[in-house]
């Protein structure tokens, strides 16, 4: 049996491998990193005969373009301790750290904790950046596996949120009341972006009626009005008041944490952040700090502004 192994990526250091049996080498790029396929026979996260250890093989169903998710860059299932699926490249297990076998966190924002992989240390960390060389596809059992087939494609921005159709909303501002969109928000104004001074409130794209943001700066939480797991899919953003601001990303499902990042947000333009793997959450979370207020402008808080959230219900 052959493997295909990724043996180096230029910013992570690490060496990466999956699954084939008759794909050449190859090279390809992926945001900042440059990667090479090569076969190997080695043991990885995914394959482990010594341990009769096979994850199952995610077989990817589109026809993109981009050679770092072609349907010849096999990945497999990985687990989270919530029984999430993150879908991967097999990786060396010597350049994986071991998770807290306690809370299943690790050390450090960019990675996750996975629970069923092949290495010794069955809980280790697995980098999110590697979650990119997959695409969407289907699950096929391996010659160890007993998984059956089953689909693992999702809906993305089944609820759009804009905050356009508030109801009973004032024609200037307001405060998101509890419920809107099943959701429960705790400390989130609307406002008529059209009736602020000039800021990033002005700049947000693309242009709409009203936008939400965190008045005073404060911390904003935003969760299941009925408990129900969604995936954060995605937000459009930017600061209000301050260049380099900083925004902190917790989620949440009942009470623990199940992911964290942060985002650096400026008022020149407004930016999108996606997330394909925030899934089976409850609760949101938004710290915003740090950054330099822009020069004559009228304040200088940490508030920053956000439109057009997608969630998807049941993820």
């Amino acid at each position: 049996m052959k493997f295909e192994t990724i043996v180096c990526l230029s910013v992570l250091f690490v060496c990466i491998k999956g699954q084939t049996t008759q794909i050449p080498n190859y090279y390809c790029n992926q945001t900042n990193e440059t990667v090479e396929f090569t076969l190997s026979s080695l043991v990885h996260s995914a394959w482990n005969p010594m341990t009769n250890c096979s994850l199952s093989r995610y077989i990817g169903s589109s026809t993109n373009n981009n050679i770092c998710q072609s349907l010849s860059t096999h990945c497999f299932d990985y687990h989270t301790s919530n029984n999430t699926s993150l879908f991967a490249p097999a990786i060396e297990c010597s350049i994986l750290e071991a998770c807290d076998n306690i809370t299943y966190t690790c050390v450090s924002n960019t990675s996750v904790c996975i629970i069923n992989s092949c290495c010794s240390a069955q809980t280790v960390c697995l980098p999110l950046s590697v979650t990119n060389f997959c695409i969407s596809g289907n699950m096929s059992a391996t010659a160890s596996s007993t998984t059956s087939s089953m689909t693992t494609t999702k809906s993305v921005c089944a609820t759009l949120i804009t905050f356009d159709d508030i109801p009973s909303q004032s024609s200037s501002s307001g405060v998101v009341p509890n419920g809107y969109n099943d959701l429960n928000w705790t400390n989130v104004n609307y406002i008529n972006a059209s009736s602020t001074p000039i800021s990033g409130f002005q700049r947000f794209l693309p242009v709409s009626p009203y936008v939400a943001y965190n008045p005073g700066g404060v911390n904003i939480t935003i969760a299941s009005a009925n408990g129900s797991s969604f995936s954060f899919d995605r937000i459009t953003w930017i600061s209000a008041w301050r260049d380099n601001l900083t925004v902190s990303i917790a989620l949440y499902r009942s009470g623990a944490l199940r992911l964290s990042n942060s985002r650096v947000l400026n008022t020149v333009n407004s930016t999108t952040f996606s997330c394909s793997i925030c899934t089976n959450i409850d609760t949101i979370s938004f710290a915003a700090s740090s950054g330099t207020p822009v020069s004559g402008w009228s304040q200088s808080g940490t508030e920053f502004v956000f439109d057009n959230l997608c969630i998807s219900f049941g993820y």
